[in-house]
């Protein structure tokens, strides 16, 4: 038996911050109690690889988490049961890109990999199925844009990548702001933000985008504060 540090939201009274955070992520917690709630360290069957600067993505009723220094194989968590099994390694180190799940496969996008500080921006994308256990090579970054550690979502048969950084933890700082659809396979160009970050992610909510915090230099500073919203200008409306 395994203790795993995941834990399970039971909160005992919600306080500005932890509402702030359902706010943004879209949950409503209008009539929703937590009275009782709290963290417990889960005790599992099985246990997984210890890692770093990864992803942890569910998929259908399982989470994956996969990624991080090294070449590890993916781990794979049963909630119903708290049991953890293998999957099987990519063929490259994958690491500090925030994955999702896309039609039941997971993707790896806006990758590093190498060595700290100058680790290499992929400009392949990697995905991992979990209903044969392999991982394949996708679709590239868009042309002269390639980056990593970025901001991701998906929203109706497209991804939206920002920012962040070229060259592993030391420089190239960007702003960019791409979409690619799904459904014809190309990248298109949209207005780049006003400040270059990596390190966060983001957030829809509302029919806007929202981004916030990041690194906005080299290695993990300068911690930034600011917050951005891609949504409608109002010299449009």
């Amino acid at each position: 038996m395994f203790e795993i540090k995941k834990m399970i939201l039971k909160l005992k009274s919600i306080e500005l911050p932890v509402l702030s955070f359902l706010m943004l992520s879209g949950m409503n917690a209008a009539g929703q109690s937590f009275a009782g709630y709290e963290w417990e360290t889960l005790t599992c069957t099985g246990e997984p690889v210890a890692r770093h600067e990864a992803a942890f993505i569910k998929s259908g009723d399982k989470f994956y988490l996969m990624g991080g220094r090294r070449i590890q194989e993916v781990s794979i968590f049963n909630s119903e049961t708290n049991t953890w099994t293998s999957g099987t390694k990519p063929t490259v180190e994958l690491h500090h890109f925030e994955g999702f799940s896309y039609k039941g496969d997971i993707y790896a996008v806006g990758v590093q990999t190498g060595k700290y500080p100058h680790e290499t921006s992929l400009t392949e994308t990697y995905i991992y199925k979990p209903t044969s256990d392999e991982w394949v090579k996708s679709f590239d970054m868009p042309e002269g844009r390639v980056r990593a550690s970025t901001s991701t979502k998906v929203y109706k048969d497209k991804l939206y990548m920002a920012c962040g950084i070229i060259d592993g933890h030391w420089e190239g700082h960007v702003k960019w702001f791409d979409c690619y659809d799904f459904k014809t396979g190309k990248w298109s160009k949209l207005p780049s933000l006003n400040t270059g970050r990596h390190g966060t992610q983001l957030i829809w909510y509302k029919k806007k985008l929202y981004i916030a915090s990041g690194c906005g230099q080299m290695g993990g500073s300068p911690e930034l504060k600011t917050i951005e919203c891609f949504s409608k200008s109002k010299a449009s409306k």
